[in-house]
């Protein structure tokens, strides 16, 4: 559980269990709960008990302090009965004087909580993936193409200062073109790549800077993600560089997604250098559906049709930056109410972390993009970089 903050402040145990027979009913759930902690010399002392109902189902919380040998600490217990004699337990605890706080804010959580049949969940995220399977489908040469031309857009890194006034980050520099395949850089050690092919595709450049608030150091990125106008094959290299009076580091990566022979299942593979000397690389077979190239990726807000003709939502299969791993990605597609003709884009890498934001107008240009910890991208100039920057002391 995270705190309006953000920072984790609770830990919730959630487990199924089962009680001594079909009968069983919250409230005895509840109390074989608190019986369990009496065992020893433990003193407990009910604060709070409510009952109400999730989805349909009794569910019935306790609050308690427990007090052993003069140390207290506070308890919760929810439980809710999906089936005869079985539950689902929520517990946590906490210091005495955090209760206040916690017992409003989670019990407003628990309020909240769904009771959904798995199976149905299973049905939903494979019509998901199809959605995006079909969406993938839909993309023409032509809509690539349209996206190539050529223009070199520039984008602001900030966020907001404890003082509210906004501290500079970083820029990245973003051009998408018609090229070919060996325009997306060397791919890689010989177990990685054939000779690059000549085939045309559409060409992601990404040259970034990011850095310290006192610019002592930073990031140096440069990155080019190719896809094949069929997606039928990508290639893609990035490589940073940390530079400045702090310990220097570098990374790389190269990734390709080689055509098939008809005979095998294309493969991806992706090797990683964190400074030691190129990785073995990973390798997964390239799931037959719903699968998420690189490039499409980064340019799947202005990808997506701003007519409404969209699914809501959609999976896909993609590589995750933060873990290294193929993971099911969920994205969410709106319109935004709060600006005419704006279009909101909510993407989760992985179910277990926070989505980011971005912002499209009606002809697919990003207005922002905000991250989970608050920093933001906005659409910018070179003069506009450089003006901010030697504002504050910064080397663009």
């Amino acid at each position: 559980m995270l705190s309006p903050a953000g920072g984790p402040e609770w830990r919730l145990r959630v487990e199924q269990v089962w009680g001594p027979d079909a009968e069983t009913d919250c409230a005895a759930q509840v109390r074989a709960g608190l019986a369990a902690l009496t065992l020893g010399n433990t003193e407990v002392k009910v604060l709070s008990e409510r009952n109400w109902k999730v989805s349909g189902c009794d569910a019935r919380s306790v609050w308690a302090t427990l007090t052993t040998g003069g140390a207290s600490r506070v308890a919760g217990l929810v439980v809710v009965r999906t089936g005869d004699g079985v539950f689902v337990s929520i517990a946590t605890s906490m210091t005495p004087d955090r209760f206040a706080e916690a017992e409003a804010m989670l019990q407003r959580s628990f309020e909240t909580l769904q009771v959904v049949d798995p199976r149905a969940i299973q049905l939903e995220r494979e019509a998901a993936i199809t959605r995006g399977q079909d969406f993938l489908k839909g993309l023409s040469k032509e809509r690539l193409q349209a996206l190539a031309d050529g223009v070199s857009r520039v984008r602001r890194l900030w966020r907001p200062g404890p003082d509210g006034e906004p501290e500079e980050l970083g820029w990245v520099e973003v051009l998408m073109k018609r090229a070919p395949r060996s325009s997306a850089g060397r791919t890689g050690p010989s177990v990685l790549d054939k000779p690059s092919e000549r085939e045309e595709g559409l060409l992601i450049s990404l040259i970034a800077r990011t850095t310290a608030t006192d610019g002592t150091d930073r990031v140096e990125t440069r990155a080019n993600y190719w896809i094949a106008w069929d997606l039928g094959s990508e290639a893609w290299t990035v490589r940073s560089e940390q530079k400045g009076a702090g310990p220097k580091s570098r990374f790389e990566q190269v990734g390709l997604l080689p055509r098939s022979d008809g005979q095998q299942p294309p493969v991806l593979m992706v090797a990683s250098d964190l400074g030691a000397g190129m990785e073995e690389p990973a390798i997964w077979p390239r799931p037959p559906v719903g699968y998420l190239p690189q490039a499409v990726a980064l340019a799947l807000g202005a990808m997506l049709p701003k007519d409404g003709s969209a699914p809501a939502s959609m999976v896909f299969y993609a590589l995750d930056p933060g873990s290294g791993r193929l993971c099911q990605r969920l994205v969410r597609w709106s319109r935004e109410n709060t600006t005419p003709g704006a279009w909101k884009l909510e993407v989760q890498n992985t179910p277990d972390t926070p989505a980011s934001l971005e912002w499209f107008d009606g002809e697919g240009r990003l207005l922002r993009r905000q991250e989970a910890d608050g920093s933001c991208m906005d659409p910018s100039t070179p003069a506009e970089i450089e003006r901010r920057w030697r504002a504050v002391g910064l080397e663009p």
